[in-house]
């Protein structure tokens, strides 16, 4: 069964790879995938990413499996258990939800006025998809509900990746494998749970304006442009160390 760990690590590597690309592509950084379109890290994304990678990785696996050990007519008879569907739903949903609330709080004149956003002039950072991101404590308070769901999913994406080895490693033969690895509902129910606390914790708009840059000013000077007179970034850019010049002798 080596060759369907092979094919599993590869699977996952080229996935990677290409989320990898499109972020640089987009926006210049290395896990640019991840972030919204406050010029953000997101946290929905990066839950989606994440189980986009694991499961549509084995399912590449099972596939090359097939083709090198099972007839023609075998390589895609396996199955999906339903909580595994209902598990990427509920990733699909909460990221679906959380650009919903984004958007409306982005398009309100009163809210964008509160929502940090950044740019290159204020950078993002990857500790954004722990922190508060509306009002006075913008990128300066952990949010609870963003942490504990943040765990949740990394606990089940670690806790999933082990019992998929282990099955794989028990069979015989490419034919035992009827099915990718499957879920307790309880999981399930525990992670949608989850996803229903982070989302709801984005409904309710923060007092205060944040300090550096907000979606209203993000929206006004461009996701390129230098910050508006007077504004101090909350993330102030790396500077760059002038290069050292031998001296001649």
């Amino acid at each position: 069964m080596a060759s369907i760990y092979v094919a599993w690590a590869v699977s996952a590597v080229v996935l990677l790879g290409l989320a990898i690309w499109i972020g640089v592509a987009a926006n210049g950084h290395f896990f640019g995938i991840l972030i919204d379109s406050r010029g953000r890290y997101s946290l929905a994304q990066l839950q989606l990413v994440l189980w986009s990678i694991v499961v549509l990785s084995l399912l590449g696996a099972y596939i090359v499996g097939r083709l090198q050990l099972a007839p023609a007519k075998d390589v895609l008879n396996f199955g999906i258990p339903n909580n595994v569907l209902i598990l990427l739903g509920i990733s699909l949903g909460s990221a679906a939800a959380a650009t919903v609330v984004k958007a409306q709080k982005n398009g309100s004149p009163t809210d964008a006025n509160v929502v940090a956003a950044s740019s290159p002039a204020d950078p993002p950072r990857f500790a954004q998809v722990f922190l508060v991101e509306e009002g006075t404590m913008a990128d300066r308070a952990v949010d609870v509900t963003k942490y504990q769901n943040f765990w949740i999913t990394l606990i089940f994406a670690a806790a999933y990746v082990a019992t998929a080895i282990q099955q794989i490693g028990a069979v015989k033969g490419i034919g035992d494998l009827a099915s990718l690895p499957d879920l307790s509902g309880t999981l399930v129910t525990l992670l949608g749970l989850s996803h229903v606390t982070y989302i709801a914790g984005k409904v309710p708009s923060q007092s205060g304006q944040p300090p550096g840059l907000t979606y209203a000013m993000l929206a006004y000077v461009g996701p390129k442009a230098n910050l508006p007179e007077g504004v101090t970034p909350r993330n102030p850019p790396k500077a760059t160390l002038p290069r050292q010049v031998a001296p001649q002798r």
